[in-house]
């Protein structure tokens, strides 16, 4: 027989898709004993519909939470994983739609592997109306079968420290996992960040089935945003004129900080995020120009034999643009030398 579980959902003016996600969790081949909603403060009837819901659905213990002011989806969702009962815990977002056989392949996969305390799954994305839209959720965020191998060979860390893979609204885990994570580090997304720490522990598992259908709308808190060849060439093409790199990179950064300081280094995972984390300032260090140009050339060709760039940032794409970079922007020799 499975084992329980919760699931933990949150609500911000989501009367308008908010029931067919229930429904869709009501009907699963593995019901769920309880469903938390943490609802941010919503002004439509929100509330109302999941009421309703409850009053339809006597076999769920549905228990809502309302907040008096509005804490954002990190630290919503936090509070409703700690508010969550049961061994396993399901996200769940307010929009999307799940495959009926979800939790019960989700639950089966963290009982027979006792190692694991996150999982996650590809998904197929959708129109406001649950319509397909190509490409599905794993290709907008580039979990390629290259990655897939690399998570399987115990290098899931390695991936997620070039950028996340992981969908919260896929996430199943175990309650014990995280709540042992509590407060989540809050500049970073929570499903991000609880990936990264399943990963530090080799603790993170994949279902390569798309188990829920992700809406795409205009009101999404977070989205799949897939970029086309053309697209990623003029991204390319115009990130060299760039003063800086964008406030996700910086993001990175101090997600990585947070991992430093929460874990002790000594480890090898932890050591692999102290490499990363001075590869990416010293890439930082070059868009400042504040990297001597043989010294920095000699350190990106260091990093380029060793994998950095290809692991870590675009490749020969990252590659070149520091290259560039570093002509134009690094100090000059001569007068470096006399300061």
């Amino acid at each position: 027989m499975l084992a329980d579980y919760s699931v933990a959902m949150c609500t911000f003016n989501g009367a308008h898709f908010v029931l067919e996600q229930l429904d869709s969790i009501a009907i699963q081949t593995h019901s769920p004993k309880e469903i938390v909603v943490c609802d941010d403060s919503s002004e439509d009837n929100t509330v109302e519909l999941i009421r309703k819901f409850s009053e339809k659905n006597p076999l769920i213990d549905v228990r809502i939470h309302i907040n008096k002011h509005n804490l954002g989806f990190i630290k919503n969702f936090e509070q409703a994983i700690s508010l969550c009962t049961y061994d396993y815990i399901l996200l769940s977002d307010q929009d999307d739609y799940w495959i009926n056989n979800k939790a019960e392949l989700q639950v089966s996969f963290l009982s027979s592997n006792p190692s694991k305390k996150l999982v996650f799954s590809d998904a197929y994305r959708t129109d406001s109306k649950l319509m397909p839209i190509q490409p599905n959720l794993w290709q907008c965020v580039h979990f390629s079968k290259l990655n897939q191998q690399r998570f399987l060979a115990g290098q899931a860390l390695s991936v997620l420290l070039r950028h996340n893979i992981v969908t919260g609204a896929t996430v199943a885990l175990s309650k014990e996992f995280a709540h042992q994570q509590f407060p989540f580090y809050d500049e970073y997304p929570h499903d991000a960040w609880l990936a990264l720490k399943a990963a530090q522990i080799d603790a993170i598992g994949f279902i390569p089935q798309k188990l829920i259908k992700y809406r795409q709308h205009g009101k999404n808190a977070l989205g799949a945003v897939y970029d086309s060849k053309l697209t990623k060439i003029r991204k390319a093409l115009t990130g060299y004129w760039r003063s800086q790199f964008p406030p996700e990179f910086f993001m990175r950064l101090r997600a990585y900080q947070a991992l430093i300081d929460s874990e002790h280094c000594q480890s090898e995972q932890g050591k692999l995020v102290l490499r990363v984390k001075a590869f990416q300032e010293f890439r930082l260090s070059i868009m400042e120009g504040k990297q001597q140009r043989v010294k920095g050339f000699r350190r990106i060709i260091s990093y380029w034999h060793n994998n950095y760039y290809n692991n870590y940032a675009a490749a020969k794409g990252s590659l070149i643009k520091d290259l560039l970079r570093l002509i134009v922007k690094s100090p000059n020799e001569t007068e470096s030398a006399k300061q």
